[in-house]
This record gives structure tokens, sequence and C-alpha cells, in this order.
């Protein structure tokens, strides 16, 4: 029978669309949340991430890439952003 999964049972369009509320909602909560706490960079970078997390949702849908690619698109994120927290830090030492 197999496993039920989220995109098995709501099917792939209703799984976007469930993925991209659950990621505007994070996000809103977020900024709501730390509203008058964030400077504007930590803001740029959350809006960001959430515009990195968007595209992925909306643009790949596992035929168009390799198995490869996809992993190191959905992983790299942290590759990208490490990167950018330390030249942050290293601007502002």
């Amino acid at each position: 029978m197999g496993v039920k999964t989220i995109p098995v049972i709501l099917g792939i369009q209703k799984t976007r669309i469930l993925l991209s509320v659950m990621n505007a909602m994070g996000i809103g909560i977020i900024l709501v949340l730390c509203n008058g706490y964030l400077s504007i960079v930590e803001t740029a970078i959350i809006a960001g991430i959430a515009i990195y997390v968007q595209s992925y949702i909306i643009l790949f849908n596992g035929a168009e890439l390799s198995r490869v690619l996809y992993d190191l698109i959905a992983d790299g994120q942290y590759l990208l952003l490490g990167g950018v927290m330390y030249i942050s830090t290293v601007c502002i030492a």
C-alpha cells in the first residue's frame, strides 16, 4: 500500500499551496513577534530566506534536475547562509 504522505493525500498542487501558506504564516509570525527588535539587515535576511524557500516550493517539481542538484540546492542554503554570516561577522569585527 505505501506511506500516505501529504503530497499523496492532498496532491502536488494543494501541497504546494499548503507549504506556501505555512511559509508565509511562519515568516509573518516571526516578523510580528520580533517587530522593533530586529535591525534592517536581520529583517532583510529573514525576507531573503522566505523568498528562497518560496522559490524552491514553486520552481522545483522533481522533473527538471538531477537528484544531486536538488540536494545541493535544498541543503546548500546552509552553506550560503553560513558564508553570509561569516562575512558579516568579519565586516563587523
